[in-house]
């Protein structure tokens, strides 16, 4: 192969337009409509039994001839345009008895129709259990049979590795090869494992990846522009330290959370650089700050996490001007610094957003709980938050590169997902990637029960009923999970647990190196585990010996989330694949959803209002309005990342992608 054909394979990506508006969204909204109220599920079921059959008849096959029938399949699916139904339908079929064969497990007819719907690049909804991780493998032996790259996009390094592991049996007896790129490779390890057929990676991963490779290519992604650089110009980027080898196939794992919930900040490649003044006037700032006042200095919105000085603020400030190093001192300047500061004061705290882990302050991902090493925010943000904490403040990062989700996963050529929660996300999904969403129906029976919230005046009631329900349910032998949202929040739950001799394990960011073993004995009787969202995807807990008589895994949800989906992914952890469960959410009119997404006058309403006959009522129904809100903010939040990611790129006459910006917004560097 030339290395002009080589250099396109490696770095052509798929040209995205910005969202239709008008007329023209209105029909594009009509035909995903359309596209989602195909009969596709009904068409695809009915294949899947000729898959079974073809698959049953695959037995009397020795391994030699089903690794030829294997081969065959490979050859057609790398040099056909187009595969026919009995292409397909047969090439399953193999695909299924080498399962079997090699991982002991025949797939059920759910997976199969996932597998096809992934195939035909739908996004899947199946339930909690269904068995996803095979399902994605089914449909990733076909992609890499291709000899494209195919990405399985997993929601942390844990599951990417684990996923990889578990599936190599099967995707090496289909000639298929398979890597996993996770936080702590080097760049001629992560070379090597995107150099595989699939490739398992989260996306911060992928896209980080994906940014530098962007910039060794100086944003010239078309290979047929670097060669007329190259010949205009005599220069050429060295193509010998590009990572990833193209854009083709993405399968994501988890597709709500990493498609809609990731996409409200982009990805920032930065490179830290050596800014002392900046340092100094942090350390200022933080002694500055701590002067002031909330609502008579500066004025706090909640929700939007921003700050504003008030006249009585600005006068402060200039009266305290000399505290800041010269270059700091101007007016502008100096009330930047200043919010900043009181923005890593109000909106940022330990053990919530961060933690501090020997001497470092390290990011908190608050939608799973976990640590992010190596990251951190920008624009100064991150030496606020360290000198709040007066830890050793990092060198400043300066931003080379950013890109929001939305506009990453939609330069694929071939795109689709699966999650078991996607309610109220089948309309954004469609217009953002143009997928379509498909519901899967269940292979058995759903037998969780959701009971009704309970609603308390205070925080102090909330946790006392929490205490007093874990209590109840451990002295029957049923193995409870309780869900925080935050590392402080598990904490004070365990120590309060201790205090009346009930033992648990708790599971967050600082007791995360035991998540496999924690996770596994969840389900254990009498088992107590306390967890941030660590324990929220991917992985299933097994019940013991007889807890499914005692009514299987009791989950409690302790504060709500801004979305309803967030919620069902903790409740999933119960009533796997038919077991029994429950779940319940245990919340406050005191909770952060109540009081970001709610008029002061109202939350003072509801308070009147709460020990009135109907109070409760009215109180749920403003919890549920606050989520409504919370779910439409984020929404706009997301509409917006990617309006200002398509006006960067109309601003910068080089680049198609939007990188070397250096936009306000804020994100998470790398």
């Amino acid at each position: 192969m030339s290395s002009l054909a080589t250099s396109y394979r490696r770095t052509k990506v798929r040209d995205d337009e910005a969202l239709p508006s008008g007329a023209d969204g209105l029909a594009h909204d009509i035909i995903g409509f359309v596209r989602r109220s195909r009969p596709s599920v009904r068409i695809w079921m009915q294949q899947v039994q000729e898959i079974i059959q073809r698959s049953q008849d695959a037995r009397s096959l020795t391994d030699e001839q089903l690794t030829a029938r294997l081969s065959a399949h490979r050859h057609r699916h790398r040099v056909s345009d187009g595969l026919t139904d009995e292409m397909l339908l047969d090439a399953l079929g193999c695909i299924a008895e080498a399962a079997d064969r090699t991982l002991g497990k025949r797939p059920y007819p759910v997976q199969l129709v996932g597998a096809l719907a992934l195939h035909h690049n739908y996004v899947a909804e199946m339930l909690p259990g269904e068995g996803k991780t095979l399902t994605a493998s089914l449909a990733g032996v076909m992609a890499g049979w291709r000899r494209e790259p195919c990405h399985i996009i997993t929601a942390n390094d844990y599951l990417a590795q684990r996923d990889a592991e578990l599936m190599a049996a099967l995707y090496h007896r289909c000639g298929v090869s398979v890597g996993c790129v996770t936080l702590d490779l080097k760049a001629e390890q992560r070379a090597e494992n995107y150099s595989k057929d699939v490739v398992y990676v989260t996306s911060k991963e992928l896209l980080g990846d994906f940014l530098r490779d962007q910039m060794v290519l100086d944003g010239v992604t078309d290979p047929d522009r670097r060669l007329i650089r190259k010949l205009s110009t005599g220069g050429d980027a060295d193509e010998s330290r590009i990572t990833m080898r193209g854009l083709h196939t993405a399968i994501v794992d988890e597709a709500d959370s990493v498609l809609v919930d990731d996409s409200t900040t982009p990805l920032i490649i930065s490179v830290p650089g050596k800014n002392r003044l900046l340092k100094d006037a942090a350390l200022a700032a933080k002694v500055l700050v701590s002067e002031l006042k909330r609502d008579i200095h500066y004025l706090v919105d909640d929700r939007h996490k921003v700050a504003s000085l008030t006249n009585a603020g600005v006068s402060q400030i200039d009266a305290l001007t000399d505290l800041l190093p010269p270059l700091w001192q101007s007016s502008q300047r100096r009330q930047e610094l200043v919010r900043q500061a009181i923005s890593a004061r109000e909106f940022y705290h330990r053990n919530r957003q961060y933690a501090v882990v020997d001497g470092e302050v390290v990011i908190v991902d608050e939608k799973t709980g976990r640590l992010q090493p190596g990251r951190s925010w920008s624009y100064g943000l991150h030496q606020a938050v360290e000198a709040k904490e007066e830890v050793e403040l990092s060198d400043p990062a300066e931003t080379h590169a950013r890109l929001s989700f939305q506009r990453f996963f939609r330069k694929y050529q071939r795109l689709s997902g699966m999650s078991g929660t996607l309610q109220g996300t089948a309309q954004e999904l469609w217009r953002v990637y143009r997928l379509p969403v498909v519901k899967i129906p269940p292979r058995v029976p759903l037998q969780r029960k959701v009971l009704p919230a309970c609603l308390f005046f205070s925080k102090e009631e909330k946790w006392n009923q929490v205490v007093d329900s874990v209590s109840q349910h451990q002295r029957t032998g049923r193995p409870v999970l309780v869900g925080t949202r935050s590392i402080v929040e598990s904490e004070f739950l365990a120590q309060r647990l201790e205090e009346i001799d009930i033992p648990c394990n708790v599971l967050n960011a600082l007791h995360h190196e035991e998540e496999a073993r924690i996770v596994e004995l969840a389900g254990q009787r009498g088992r107590v585990t306390i967890a941030t969202n660590m324990a929220g995807r991917g992985t299933d807990i097994l019940l013991g010996e007889g807890v499914a008589h005692q009514g299987g895994l009791h989950v409690i949800a302790t504060e709500l989330h801004e979305s309803q989906r967030v919620d069902w992914q903790l409740f999933g952890r119960c009533g796997r694949q038919g077991e029994p469960g429950s779940a319940q959410s245990m919340v406050s009119i005191e909770d952060d959803v109540i009081s970001q997404y709610t008029p002061r006058w109202l939350q003072r309403v509801v308070q009147m209002a709460f020990t009135a006959r109907f109070g409760r009522l009215f109180a749920g129904w403003v919890y549920a309005r606050a989520q409504r809100k919370a779910e439409r903010y984020a929404y706009r939040m997301r509409n917006r990342m990617l309006q200002q990611d398509f006006l960067l790129s109309d601003s910068l006459s080089f680049t198609g992608f939007g990188s070397h910006s250096r936009s306000r917004s804020d994100g998470e560097s790398i």
